[in-house]
């Protein structure tokens, strides 16, 4: 990958504890790891929101969809059968 060279300031305090925890020649991978880090994390985060989302929208037509059911519509889904609709189908 091509490296641009870049001008930028940070906190001192930040400076010290970098100086304090990363070698000096170790700097620059240091500071690329963690933007990309910071990177992956606001589009992880980006990602979770868009899956609430399309969550929120999917419980919302269902709910739709069960409020839109009459209760004899709620008895066709029923695996059961009592026994005078068996009559009755058997009757045609």
């Amino acid at each position: 990958m091509k490296k641009v060279k870049l001008t930028f300031s940070i906190p001192e305090d930040l400076v010290k504890m970098i100086d304090e925890r990363v070698p000096k020649r170790k700097h620059n991978q240091f500071i690329t790891e963690a933007i990309t880090a910071r990177f992956n994390i606001m589009e992880q985060e980006q990602f979770m929101r868009e899956v609430a989302q399309a969550n929120q929208a999917r419980d919302e037509e269902l709910t739709r969809i069960e409020e839109g059911l009459e209760p004899e519509d709620a008895d066709l889904q029923s695996d059961e059968l009592d026994e005078g609709e068996i009559l009755e189908l058997d009757e045609f």
